[in-house]
């Protein structure tokens, strides 16, 4: 597993070829692996995170190793058979998810059978730990005050909060294809929007006051002061928020609570043209979260490391004991295998 900085980031994402190359890159128990298999895992756990965890070629291979070493577990012994359904009783909390975070259908409805894969590994291990009491016994091991102390001490500046920031934003579809009047009336409106913000830090008046003028997107007005993560979620373009953190080429315009605007930008999420002024009333910085704070959260990541340790040391034990047959077919990831059975 690898440690990771928590604080906000935006990310682009990367699409695949609509035909891409492929080739079988490993098999297990003559199960293949192939090239964009990989590709496409390793893209579905950059998506889900958020960009925050991106794997390796090698790390993505080794995590198909693992599933499909796991999966002849019921190919050998009858006990850790899953039941019919029991994949789809496990993804219901995924699929209520869905249902209070709209946001999440795409993904879902993209990278469903890899959802289930990670499920059914879950599965897989639970079973063990049920059946297999030295495995259980490795995994359950506790993890100590001291380890979680440690842990936080080494990698104290990945624990970040994220930075907050107040914004008055001021953005509403540019019609293209409007007629001059219409244009005219939108480029003015904001022409004067941006010497009212000037004025006044209540962007929800100017917004009330300009409605009939303008459509504005929902998320203009005032945000109050709220960490990035929470305004990107709510619906505030990446463009915007970045802007407010790292301006940039327009720093000139926003620093020190100077308007921005009014700018025609293309936002990345709907490939559509919003016309915008907006301006940064307050911003803090990111700092390190006190232990206490995010002692729970090291726990579980120390826990989960642990679980991953076991999990893959057992699965290496299939391969040296000729359990299971893993074998390289692009001796260019010869290092995944061998790295993967020295664990």
């Amino acid at each position: 597993m690898r440690w990771l900085k928590f604080f906000f980031v935006f990310t682009l994402a990367y699409g695949f070829a609509s035909e891409p190359l492929n080739w079988v890159v490993a098999t297990v128990n003559n199960n293949p692996i192939t090239f964009y298999d990989v590709q496409r895992y390793n893209q579905f756990i950059t998506e889900n995170s958020g960009g925050m965890v991106t794997n390796t070629f090698e790390e993505g291979l080794q995590n198909w190793f693992t599933y499909y070493i796991l999966k002849s577990l019921a190919e050998s012994d009858k006990r850790y058979q899953l039941a019919p359904g029991e994949i789809q009783d496990a993804m219901l909390p995924y699929v209520k998810m869905t249902n209070t975070q709209p946001e999440l259908v795409s993904l879902f409805n993209k990278y469903r059978d890899l959802l289930e894969m990670r499920v059914e590994v879950n599965l897989y291990i639970q079973k063990l730990t049920f059946f297999n009491e030295s495995f259980k016994r490795e995994l359950y091991q506790g993890i100590d005050e001291a380890e979680a102390k440690a842990f936080y001490e080494t990698n104290k500046t990945n624990f970040l909060a994220p930075p907050l920031v107040n914004l008055m934003v001021f953005a509403a579809l540019y019609p293209e294809n409007a007629s001059l009047t219409e244009l005219e009336t939108i480029e003015k409106t904001f022409e004067v929007l941006a010497k009212e913000a000037t004025k006044t830090t209540n962007g929800n008046s100017l917004v009330e006051k300009y409605k009939k003028s303008v459509t504005f997107t929902p998320y203009s007005g005032n945000s109050g002061l709220t960490n990035v993560q929470h305004l990107f979620l709510s619906g505030y373009p990446e463009e915007v928020l970045g802007l407010a953190l790292d301006p940039t080429y327009y720093k000139q315009y926003l620093d020190k609570g100077k308007v921005f605007g009014p700018q025609v930008l293309q936002f990345r999420k709907d490939k559509k043209k919003y016309v915008l002024v907006m301006r940064v009333l307050q911003k803090e910085e990111s700092k390190v979260l006190p232990y206490e704070e995010v002692k729970n959260y090291i726990y579980t990541l120390l826990q989960n490391k642990r679980v991953e340790d076991v999990v893959r040391k057992w699965c290496a034990d299939q391969v040296r004991t000729y359990k299971v047959s893993l074998e390289i077919k692009d001796k260019t990831y010869q290092g995944a295998y061998d790295a993967y059975i020295r664990r």
